[in-house]
């Protein structure tokens, strides 16, 4: 049963992490673009906190701790909720025209990577030894 739970979950937060990646790999650009930032800006954004960026980079190894020590739960939910975050500061960020607020919401969508190395191991964890 757990197995089958755990499956539900990771189908879930693929579905998820895969309409985000497509929402952002479309509009990102030319949104920010529209705020009034420059391509060198873009970049320095993307670099910052996009799907590789440094805070991604920093915040992989202490997640991986954290769930090895704390459990699954508590890192997937914090990715979650970190993604919420980054994305309503991008509303407000597109509502207000104030592209100083895409920092913070990239640096929270950075630190959103603390569910990938729990959901790593939730997948790990959910396919028998045999498999």
């Amino acid at each position: 049963m757990r197995a089958h739970t755990n499956l539900v979950v990771v189908v879930g937060i693929a579905l998820l992490g895969g309409l985000k990646q497509s929402m952002i790999g479309v509009v990102w650009q030319p949104f920010v673009l529209s705020l009034g930032a420059s391509m060198s800006v873009l970049g320095l954004l993307a670099s910052i906190g996009g799907a590789n960026g440094i805070v991604t980079t920093l915040v992989s190894p202490f997640a991986g701790w954290f769930a090895d020590r704390r459990g699954r739960k508590a890192p997937l939910i914090a990715g979650s909720l970190l993604t919420a975050a980054a994305f309503l500061l991008y509303t407000l960020a597109g509502l207000t025209m104030f592209s100083w607020l895409l920092l913070p919401g990239i640096m929270l969508l950075g630190l959103a990577a603390v569910d990938r190395p729990a959901n790593s191991a939730l997948i790990g964890e959910s396919v028998s030894a045999a498999r």
